[in-house]
């Protein structure tokens, strides 16, 4: 990850040296550290968003590898993992009227 962001980092550092001969050094590089702060808060609040949803479909396709079908995943929001854990619900689901018809017959 550091080396995907080295190059933004220097052309940022480069905009704020070519910036300071206008507005004045201290605002230039005021704004490129408040700049560069905002950008990492964000993209670890992506990180940590994304890693949650990776350990809870972890956490059911390990349930569900166990042959523990019967709980039912919740799943809270509009992102990939959570639709992807909607399907796998319905997969259990299915999986579990078929298992309980053959057992009855």
């Amino acid at each position: 990850m550091g080396l995907t962001l080295a190059p933004i980092v220097l052309m940022a550092a480069w905009l704020a040296g070519q910036a300071s001969a206008v507005v004045g050094a201290p605002l230039a590089w005021g704004c490129l550290g408040l700049g560069l702060t905002l950008s990492a808060y964000l993209g670890t609040c992506f990180h940590l968003s994304v890693l949650g949803g990776v350990k809870a479909l972890r956490r059911h396709m390990i349930n569900i590898s166990m042959g523990e079908l019967r709980n039912d995943i919740q799943a809270k929001g509009k992102d990939e993992f959570t639709r992807l854990m909607h399907e796998l619900n319905n997969k259990s689901d299915r999986k579990s009227s078929s298992s309980q018809k053959s057992i009855l017959n």
